[in-house]
């Protein structure tokens, strides 16, 4: 499977694809014949795949995290938001200011990971 396509096939097919290719590597490596350098170029490129497939299903479970993050921190600043300015704690204040660093974090996350997704 070329990237591209391993990029638009769903993660459900995706985990199954993992466990052919797991299957194809055990039937390769238990056959009595020796190991050829024909079966050898296969399970390298079987072991590509696999490496190619679990990258993508954890950059989608980082963007989903990242998403997930994202709207607690939109969730809660926007509590603090509520409070008027004058009416905040000092501990509200320090929040705030903390939470605003966390989300311009995450954004570089989810802009670094959209990045890596387009190449």
């Amino acid at each position: 499977m070329e990237l591209k396509d391993i990029r638009e096939t769903p993660s459900d097919d995706l985990v199954k694809r993992l466990g052919e290719i797991a299957k194809e590597i055990f039937e390769l490596s238990c056959t009595s014949e020796r190991l050829t350098s024909q079966k050898g170029a296969e399970v390298r490129k079987l072991a590509k795949e696999i490496a190619r497939i679990k990258t993508v299903i954890r950059q989608r479970e980082l963007t989903d995290e990242v998403k997930t993050a994202m709207a607690s921190i939109d969730a809660r600043l926007a509590e603090i938001d509520a409070i008027s300015g004058k009416n905040r704690t000092t501990e509200q204040r320090n929040a705030r200011a903390k939470l605003g660093a966390r989300k311009k974090e995450l954004a570089r996350v989810s802009r670094e990971l959209e990045i890596v997704k387009g190449k």
